[in-house]
C-alpha cells in the first residue's frame, strides 16, 4: 500500500457493478468475456452450514498448513516480500479469530465498504500478518467433500484452493491465465476488476501477471494512466460466487473480520485467452516452457 498518496478507494471513478444472476441462468459460453456473480452458487454446499470455527478445528485443526507471513498489516501479501512457513491449522485459525474478535469491537461498516476496511487495518496496528492459501484436499479431504464444484465449464478442473484470511488481506492486482470461480463460504470479500484491454493502464510488472497499481490505495501521482482505467466491482457474501474469465485483472480484499472462500480453476479451452491479446506473451512463455519440459524428458 502506498504511504505517500492521499487518495483512497472511495476517490476512484464510479465502478461498473458486476451483473448478478442465479445459477440456473448461467451460460458461461455467452459470458466468457465478462465476470458474473452467481448469487446462489453455494446454496447447496454443506460447507455453508458446517464451516464454523469448531467444525474447522475438529476436522482440520491438526493439519499443518503453509501460510504467508509478512511484516505489518495484511495488504497485498502476494506483491510484498514475505516468508512462508508451516503451522498447525488450529493455531492459524486461533490467530484469525483473535483478529475477528478485535474487529467486532470496532467495525461499524456494512461489509461492502472497502475504504472502511482499509482504514480499520491501519487502526489495528498489526506487526505481523499471515495468509493461508493451499490445495483444499491437502488441508482436509473432509472439507473438500463439503463443497460442490460448479459445472460451469466442460474443461478439466485444474485446482481447488482454500483461502483464509483476516480483514484487509489482499492478493494484489493480477490476472490469471485460466478461468476461475471464487465461492464465498465465511465472511465477505471485495473484488476490484479490470478488463484485459486495460493492461497498459494498470502498470503490469514486466514478465508477470501482477500490477504495480493498487486499487485499494490508488496513487495517481505515481500511476497517472490508472485514472482512465475502467473498474468493475462486487462484494461476495456467503453462498455467492464470482466467475472470472481469463485475463481479467482482479484485486481481492477481505472486508469482514475474517473470510474463508474456495477458488476453483479450470483448464483453459483452446479459444479462451486468445481473445485477450494482453495474455499472448504469457501464453507464449507458458507454451515454450511446456515444450521444453516435454523435450527434456
Amino acid at each position: 500500500m502506498s504511504t505517500t498518496a492521499h487518495t483512497t478507494a472511495s476517490d476512484l471513478p464510479a465502478a461498473v457493478a458486476v451483473p448478478r444472476h442465479h445459477a440456473a441462468d448461467l451460460r458461461v459460453r455467452a459470458w466468457h468475456s465478462e465476470p458474473r456473480v452467481i448469487v446462489d452458487a453455494g446454496a447447496r454446499w454443506p460447507a455453508l452450514r458446517r464451516w464454523t470455527p469448531d467444525y474447522l478445528t475438529r476436522v482440520a485443526g491438526d493439519r499443518d498448513v503453509r501460510v504467508r507471513e509478512a511484516t505489518g498489516p495484511p495488504t497485498n501479501l502476494f506483491q510484498r516480500p514475505c516468508d512462508s512457513g508451516w503451522i498447525a491449522f488450529a493455531d492459524y485459525l486461533n490467530w484469525v479469530l483473535d483478529i475477528d474478535t478485535e474487529v467486532a469491537g470496532r467495525y461499524l461498516g456494512d461489509h461492502t465498504d472497502l475504504a472502511h476496511a482499509i482504514r480499520l487495518i491501519g487502526d489495528l496496528e498489526l506487526t505481523t500478518s499471515y495468509y493461508l492459501n493451499g490445495q483444499l484436499a491437502a488441508v482436509s479431504p473432509q472439507l473438500a467433500d463439503d463443497v460442490r464444484i460448479p459445472d460451469w465449464l466442460a474443461t478439466p478442473i485444474r485446482s481447488v484452493n482454500l483461502w483464509c484470511g483476516v480483514i484487509g488481506t489482499s492478493c494484489g492486482l493480477h490476472c490469471d491465465l485460466v478461468p476461475n470461480c471464487n465461492a464465498q463460504v465465511v465472511g465477505h470479500k471485495h473484488f476490484s476488476l479490470y478488463p484485459p484491454d486495460q493492461t497498459r493502464l494498470l502498470y503490469r510488472i514486466g514478465g508477470r501477471t501482477h500490477c504495480r497499481f493498487d486499487p485499494s490505495a490508488p496513487d495517481f501521482a505515481a500511476f497517472p494512466r490508472a485514472r482512465r482505467a475502467t473498474r468493475w466491482e462486487c462484494t461476495l457474501a456467503p453462498g455467492e460466487a464470482l466467475y472470472i474469465p481469463p485475463g481479467w485483472y482482479h484485486q481481492v480484499t477481505v472486508v469482514s473480520g475474517w473470510s474463508v472462500n474456495v477458488n476453483v480453476f479450470w483448464e483453459r479451452s483452446w479459444p479462451h485467452g486468445l481473445l485477450a491479446p494482453a495474455l499472448w506473451p504469457h501464453l507464449l512463455r507458458l507454451a515454450t516452457a511446456q515444450a521444453r519440459q516435454r523435450l527434456s524428458r
